[in-house]
């Protein structure tokens, strides 16, 4: 079986597909350059104040923007630090193994146990402060550690080690990015999740 690749075809879909890039030519510039800009800020890591980042609402981002922040964390709290194991969907805790499959009572179907963690806090630049939520692997990553170490830590009565992560946090600048969260259409409030975190600077 071969297969051969028409260039110039002319069914009736194919014509109206034409039609409508010709009608549309501004507005597929517009898409190419909008994702042109991001691949190049992501690749530049543009920082941008996060008095700039707490000045925008609602209305002012889409779900696919994204900020790159150089913060500090001055009061990191262990208590902000989340992790357990729960329903890959609905975040629910649960009472069962990581990776093993369960009835999830508020999903009412078959799902699956998986590690989660977050950690709220509150960002610091010169320009201003802002609250950001880390989540999984970011959160980890943003705490110096990994999702296994984390649960295990929070399983435990004390966490010596905070204090000196504390004081990293405190004093060395994070290169995260940001972005809103993916509720925000339907909640129209603004909250932002961290999407990338780069310790190498």
């Amino acid at each position: 079986m071969s297969t051969t690749i028409d260039p110039n075809p002319t069914s009736a879909e194919a014509s109206a597909l034409r039609d409508w890039v010709q009608g549309n030519v501004d507005k597929l510039n517009d898409c190419v350059a909008h994702q042109l800009k991001r691949i190049e800020d992501l690749s530049r890591k543009n920082v941008t104040p996060v008095a700039t980042i707490a000045e925008k609402t609602a209305t002012d981002v889409t779900p696919d923007t994204r900020f790159w922040v150089n913060i500090t964390i001055p009061n990191p709290q262990e208590e902000d630090v989340v992790a357990y194991i729960g329903c890959a969907t609905c975040s629910k805790r649960c009472d069962y193994f990581q990776g093993s499959k369960f009835m999830c009572v508020h999903c009412g179907e078959e799902k699956l146990a998986e590690l989660k963690n977050n950690f709220t806090f509150v960002a610091t630049d010169r320009t201003g402060s802002i609250r950001f939520t880390a989540f999984g692997e970011e959160c980890a990553k943003l705490l110096r550690s990994t999702t296994t170490e984390l649960l295990e830590k929070k399983k435990q009565e004390t966490w010596p080690e905070f204090t000196a992560l504390a004081a990293t946090l405190q004093s060395k600048a994070s290169l995260i990015q940001v972005g809103p969260a993916g509720t925000i259409k339907r909640s129209g409030v603004l909250k932002w999740y961290v999407k990338a975190v780069s310790l190498e600077q």
